[in-house]
This record gives structure tokens, C-alpha cells and sequence, in this order.
């Protein structure tokens, strides 16, 4: 985002999830508590997603964050054989200082719309996200939620006015 005109903000975080098959679907997203953990649904099971580090090794799965998350997670859903997971995953993850998405017309590039930063929430925020990127194209910046603007970490000149 740079050549844009924009600073600051967008790290990666290398953040690990899986498939668990419960017995029941799961129906909704869920955030399990203190755990820093959240359930997606899936048609073939739900996604379990959580733990973020912060230690540049964004392509080496560690078993034992998995197995972490199990631990953390095992108290909030029934139902599942914890040793049946598939799909385990880690990537990066864009993590905003905040927590919260940068999504917004580019200062002098309104045409340019940044939808990033979205943390560990990228599954449970895209549809959101979506929508407000539709609004922005249909109705240009006056739709821009100011608590999201990509500008908010750049120096004060260079931010959207």
C-alpha cells in the first residue's frame, strides 16, 4: 500500500486453524470465550481457528499449537473426536496494530479500495467486508466507515480528509 500513499499498519501474524467433524453442525460463528478461538461453520464440519504468533515462521506448522487449541477449545463444543481433525493450516494473517480491518477509498485513488487487515476474522468478516466494498463502489467514499479508514495509521497529511 505504500505506493499509495498509505503507511504504517498491515503484519503478518502466523495464525493456525483445522477441521473438526462435531456430530451436530454447527450453525453459527462462535468465539469461545477467553480462549482467543472462533468456529466457523462448514458444510463438512467447522473450521477452528485461533493462535497467532508473531515469530516470522510463517510456513512451519507446530503440532503444538494445534494440540493447544484442542485443549482450549474441548470445554465449549461436544461431540467431536479431537483426534479425527483434518486440514490442518497455518498461513499469515494480516494483523492491524487495533484489531480492526483497514477498509476504504485511497486518498487521490478513490477508484482504489484497500479490504485488508482483517486478523484472524478473514472467513467470519467477508461477507461484511464485501458489502461495504459493494457500498463503496456503488455510492463512492461518503460510504467509508471512518472507524475502518486505510489512512488512520499515516501521518496526519497524508490521511483521508
Amino acid at each position: 500500500m505504500r505506493p499509495l500513499g498509505i503507511r504504517g499498519c498491515v503484519t503478518p501474524g502466523q495464525g493456525y486453524s483445522f477441521t473438526a467433524h462435531p456430530q451436530q453442525p454447527v450453525r453459527h460463528v462462535l468465539r469461545l470465550g477467553h480462549t482467543h478461538a472462533g468456529v466457523v461453520p462448514l458444510r463438512t464440519g467447522a473450521r477452528l481457528v485461533g493462535v497467532v504468533a508473531m515469530d516470522g515462521t510463517f510456513a512451519v506448522l507446530r503440532p503444538d499449537r494445534i494440540e493447544h487449541m484442542k485443549r482450549e477449545a474441548a470445554p465449549y463444543l461436544s461431540g467431536i473426536d479431537w483426534d479425527a481433525h483434518t486440514d490442518q493450516h497455518v498461513a499469515p494473517r494480516p494483523m492491524t496494530p487495533d484489531g480492526k480491518p483497514l477498509i476504504g477509498p485511497v486518498p487521490g485513488s478513490e477508484r482504489v479500495i484497500v479490504a485488508t487487515g482483517h486478523n484472524m476474522l478473514g472467513l467470519s468478516l467477508g461477507a461484511a467486508t464485501g458489502a461495504i466494498v459493494a457500498d463503496l463502489i456503488e455510492h463512492g467514499p461518503v460510504a467509508a466507515p471512518v472507524a475502518f479508514d486505510p489512512t488512520r495509521f499515516s501521518p496526519r497529511k497524508e490521511r483521508r480528509k
